[in-house]
């Protein structure tokens, strides 16, 4: 399976986790907004928008106190594992911005299988396809 593939199921998965979230946001504030109203809160209709809202952002203090890991982890090692080691704040040289581009243009190539075709374009006696 290739990483386009993979792309597309981790797209569809957070375009469904999305449609799932608003439909909450959508649950809460109409609640709200029944609630407010039979008690008698002014600006009810506000309150009740604010809480739909509110249900998009995580309670990270709830999730600290069960013993969750609250990291960006993920996403760092993703970035250090594709810009490589030159772009970690250890190392003395550091990518400009043209050279962090073309080194992701040519990572891009490597995921895509399609570097070995701009080698043998750009070099024709590259060396012998594999059969």
């Amino acid at each position: 399976m290739d990483w386009r593939s993979h792309a597309r199921t981790t797209g569809s998965a957070l375009k469904n986790w999305f449609i799932a979230q608003c439909y909450d946001s959508l649950a809460v504030a109409v609640l709200w907004l029944v609630g407010l109203w039979i008690i008698g809160i002014p600006w009810a209709p506000l309150w009740a928008i604010l809480g739909g809202v509110l249900q998009f952002i995580p309670n990270f203090g709830e999730r600290y106190r069960q013993g969750e890991t609250i990291s960006t982890a993920f996403v760092e090692s993703t970035i250090n594992q594709v810009v490589s080691r030159r772009f970690v704040k250890k190392q003395q040289m550091q990518w400009t911005l043209r050279g962090a581009h073309l080194l992701l243009q040519t990572r891009t190539k490597v995921l895509n299988n399609e570097l070995e075709g701009v080698f043998r374009r750009w070099y024709p006696q590259f060396r012998a396809q594999a059969a």
